[in-house]
């Protein structure tokens, strides 16, 4: 009777923990897979949009520090923020690339992406690097991207 017993816990035992390796798979496979990147079509020629993307991302407190026109790349970083007792920093890099779908059409990508080291004394200056999932930031690069390309009168 107790090896029945034995065999019918352990049965259990695999249905419970077979029923929740889905939902945990596909929990670790969003924390792996990349972050898919926002995409903006512009009409312009990508040298344009390259351009009104560098000035914007300057305005907006990003310093450019990687990037060619040639290479349709752009890589900058904002500044490094700490936190109240300036054990631990943030910053933002922004990561564009330039793709011209068709003469005078220009599809801008952009990745988002904040880098935390909690701890500068335990992590031994190793940052998590975290997706920007809100809109806003993409909204205001975009919106800025707009502005700068249109026409002034």
């Amino acid at each position: 009777m107790t090896a029945k017993r034995i065999t019918v816990f352990v049965l259990l035992a695999m249905m419970l923990g077979l029923a929740g390796c889905e939902s945990i798979g596909e929990r670790l496979q969003a924390k792996f897979t990349p972050e898919p990147p926002r995409v903006k079509l512009f009409t312009a020629e990508y040298e344009q949009v390259f351009d009104a993307t560098k000035l914007v991302l300057s305005e907006m407190g990003y310093r450019s520090i990687r990037g060619r026109v040639s290479s349709r790349k752009l890589t900058a970083v904002g500044r490094v923020n700490t936190n109240d007792a300036l054990s631990g920093a943030s910053q933002i890099s922004v990561k564009v690339e330039f793709v011209e779908t068709m003469p005078g059409e220009t599809e801008m990508q952009v990745w988002l992406t904040e880098v935390v080291e909690d701890q500068f004394t335990q992590s031994g200056g190793y940052g998590t690097q975290m997706p920007i999932r809100g809109d806003l930031l993409y909204n205001m690069l975009f919106r800025g991207v707009e502005l700068a390309l249109s026409p002034t009168p």
